[in-house]
């Protein structure tokens, strides 16, 4: 008798297991479906899908970013650690700096959301304490991260952006809650840094001049270079990264031609973007562009 219930419980409890795994990879690919809507498509969030594999070095992370891993798998690397994200896993990056990435697809499929926040996003501690900071951490996709994802995905392109920001308080509230205090570890203070980017985003940035600069963020040709270095930084290391990021995020999401996106970018030629693009991320723009191009299988007679 004892035998015969253990093992009614063996079936049931696998049963059960079974039922669990099948909700969630239905609630993964609940946003993988909502993340490639046509109607759904917004600033809000971006969709990177290669089918072949990207090997990219300094991607610059802009601002702070949240990667879903639908399918496929992540891996990392910044100042010597190196992890894998797997399928139904999540990464959150710093902004202001910058990883070594391959984004390696299981089966022909990599899918991966990515949602942006802003620094003033994150919060600090309540005891007002500061973290270690750290450029990345990993997680676990549970149900509620899934069904928050799932719900911002589908507002992001009808809510106005003072609603959309408050929802993504809430992701980064929901994420604390769930013990990632990690989250506290990925704020940067590097506020120059940021609002010069910003300017850059909101003008032609290809044209900015230093003196131009100056007058936008109040202070002195001299003082500005300074504040910059105590940054790290300076307006030509800011250009080019955000060159290099606006170029790869193109790419990644966008058929426009090469000479298309040099030009948006501020590049007079496309071999001289080339040449950029293949120093800073060690693969051609043609290279990366064909990892996104669809698997054409012969038919069968």
């Amino acid at each position: 008798m004892c035998l015969k219930i253990k093992r009614a419980y063996n079936r049931f409890s696998k049963r059960i297991r079974l039922s669990t795994e099948t909700i969630m990879a239905n609630q993964t690919a609940n946003i993988k479906d909502l993340s490639q809507r046509k109607t759904l498509q917004s600033d809000a969030f971006s969709v990177y899908a290669p089918v072949y594999q990207q090997n990219l070095l300094n991607v610059p992370i802009l601002k702070p970013v949240l990667i879903i891993i639908c399918s496929g798998e992540k891996q990392l690397e910044s100042k010597g650690r190196a992890e894998i994200c797997y399928h139904d896993q999540f990464v959150f990056i710093a902004g202001s700096n910058s990883i070594g990435m391959r984004n390696i697809p299981k089966d022909y499929s990599y899918h991966a959301v990515l949602i942006e926040f802003e620094d003033d996003e994150l919060p600090l501690k309540d005891n007002g304490e500061t973290s270690d900071p750290v450029d990345f951490f990993i997680g676990d996709m549970n149900a509620l991260l899934r069904e928050s994802i799932a719900q911002f995905l589908e507002i992001s392109a009808v809510y106005p952006e003072e609603l959309l920001k408050l929802r993504r308080k809430e992701i980064i509230s929901l994420l604390i809650s769930l013990g990632y205090e990690g989250v506290f570890a990925t704020r940067r203070a590097h506020k120059l840094t940021d609002k010069i980017t910003e300017i850059m985003k909101q003008s032609d940035a290809y044209s900015i001049n230093i003196p131009y600069l100056s007058r936008l963020v109040g202070l002195s040709e001299s003082t500005l270079h300074r504040r910059l270095k105590e940054e790290n930084t300076s307006i030509k290391e800011i250009k080019d990264r955000f060159r290099m990021g606006t170029a790869l995020h193109l790419i990644q999401t966008t058929d426009l031609p090469i000479g298309v996106i040099a030009d948006r970018c501020g590049y007079q030629t496309h071999s001289k973007f080339s040449m950029r693009f293949k120093k800073h991320f060690g693969i051609t723009p043609a290279e990366l562009k064909k990892t996104r191009q669809a698997i054409v299988l012969p038919q069968s007679e």
